[in-house]
């Protein structure tokens, strides 16, 4: 099936992200993230309409021509300047990353669609990963009237803080809650949660923001691509792709960042980023992005009135067929050699396996993998080839939920996968102690029906979800 045409703001938004990452592509001089904060057009706008370019300061407005041509399109040109043109990330209460004190508010109660025994709150990234010093299990204060105090802990979130990091079209992030905060969370009244979800927007829709003072209502206005600027001290900053404007009768103020934008019928379309400024955004005075992408980057469900994530063979879209297991041809050496390969095979199949249990389960993986390939087993000459060794380790299998996932991290790392890539590294140089004890296998604590290897075998460690054995030839 072939993919729809991008529409020119597409088109635009797509090339000015690529600058902004890179520094560098072929375009005018005045085309880049050095002179342009922001582009803005309206929803479903017709042929002709023009873009908006808002300039930074010191750039004057006649740099900018009066047409731009890209990717076959011509698009008319508006430019202007504006002191706040950049969004601002609110800085709301309800969630607050106990290491920076960063607040914000909850977008939905969801459950892991690879792993349903977990559950998250999902909220902006900006509030509970702030900056490049967040890390996996940094603590995150839950409060509500209703309920005190309860906490949970950072797991998975997009953007990255690195130097460098690309354009997204995400800021959100997964708090994970265990069973006495998630009781907590479900015995609030169930109108905190959405009726249902909606993914589709249009001209004028109306949405309300979902805040602790109260619902706020607005309307979608224009698309919007640009720099966003987060924190108390707008100390961090990263381009956002394909968010959408919306204007409120009332500013949106400190306390709504990560707050869910609801269509009719209270149904889950979006969360709240941040402040515009409606002067440079075409009467836009609040920032949002779509929910779904979040949903499907993170393959969770949201809980809703009527139904506590159950999940269904639909909620597997992207998984084909069961089949036999087989090598997956996912990763090919590259420039770096087979020392690279080792090292992204290895990587991915940690966090396959055990991105949920942090670094100390992906340790204790990494620990398996080696003990295998140092002692031979199964024949495998090399590092890579224990990890695609068929049926071995399951996130490499094509009925796997987790093959999906596995590809997706290559295209665009989180930040358990950097960690993974970490420990790969110390271990394929020699560096991380073996936390098994000799283990060549594991299997999940959760498993009803155990293998018929285990017979009567004890486990030598139990690290995270994993129990370990290195008494199994």
């Amino acid at each position: 099936m072939s993919r729809p045409a991008l529409s020119a703001f597409q088109i635009a938004s797509r090339h000015l992200a690529w600058r902004w990452y890179r520094h560098d592509g072929v375009g005018p001089d005045w085309w880049c993230p050095q002179a342009v904060q922001a582009i803005t057009m309206p929803l479903r706008a017709a042929p002709g309409t023009a873009l908006q370019v808002v300039l930074r300061e010191g750039v004057s407005v006649r740099t900018v021509p009066k047409t731009l041509h890209l990717g076959g399109h011509t698009l008319p040109l508006v430019a202007l300047h504006a002191g706040q043109a950049r969004a601002q990330a609110a800085v709301p209460p309800q969630l607050t990353a106990q290491r920076t004190n960063e607040i914000g508010t909850a977008t939905a109660l969801v459950r892991d669609r690879l792993s349903p025994e977990r559950h998250y709150l999902l909220t902006c990234a900006h509030v509970v990963a702030p900056d490049a010093a967040a890390r996996f299990r940094d603590g995150v204060h839950i409060g509500h009237a209703a309920l005190g105090s309860v906490t949970g802990q950072l797991c998975e979130w997009a953007p990255l803080r690195p130097v460098g990091q690309p354009a997204t079209r995400l800021d959100a992030a997964l708090v994970e809650l265990d069973s006495g905060s998630l009781h907590a969370l479900r015995t609030l009244d169930p109108e905190w949660l959405p009726a249902g979800l909606n993914d589709q927007i249009g001209p004028a829709l109306p949405v309300a923001l979902q805040r602790p003072g109260g619902p706020l209502d607005g309307r979608l206005l224009v698309q919007w691509s640009g720099e966003v600027v987060t924190g108390a001290n707008a100390t961090s900053t990263y381009f956002l792709e394909d968010g959408l404007g919306y204007a409120t009768a009332s500013p949106t103020v400190a306390g709504d960042s990560g707050g869910a934008l609801w269509s009719a019928g209270d149904h889950l379309l979006g969360m709240h980023i941040g402040a515009l400024d409606p002067a440079s955004a075409m009467g836009a005075n609040a920032l949002m992005t779509r929910v779904k992408p979040a949903l499907d980057w993170f393959s969770v469900k949201p809980f809703t009135r009527h139904d506590l994530a159950t999940l269904r063979a639909d909620d597997w879209p992207a998984l084909p067929a069961p089949q036999a297991p087989t090598v997956a041809p996912a990763v090919t050496p590259g420039a770096g050699g087979p020392a690279a390969h080792d090292l992204q095979v290895l990587a991915r199949t940690l966090w396959g396996e055990a991105r949920g249990d942090g670094e100390p389960g992906m340790a204790a993986v990494a620990a398996v993998v080696l003990n295998r390939w140092r002692t031979g087993y199964r024949g495998r000459a090399s590092v890579a080839e224990v990890c695609l060794d068929p049926a071995q380790f399951s996130c490499w299998n094509r009925n796997d939920p987790n093959r999906s996932a596995l590809e997706r991290v290559a295209a665009q790392n989180d930040a358990p996968f950097l960690a993974a890539l970490n420990i790969a590294a110390q271990a394929l140089g020699g560096q991380l102690p073996d936390p098994t004890v000799g283990a060549r296998h594991y299997v999940a604590t959760w498993l009803r029906t155990r293998p018929h290897w285990l017979n009567d075998k004890r486990p030598c460690a139990v690290i995270g979800r994993h129990e370990f054995y290195n008494d199994i030839r």
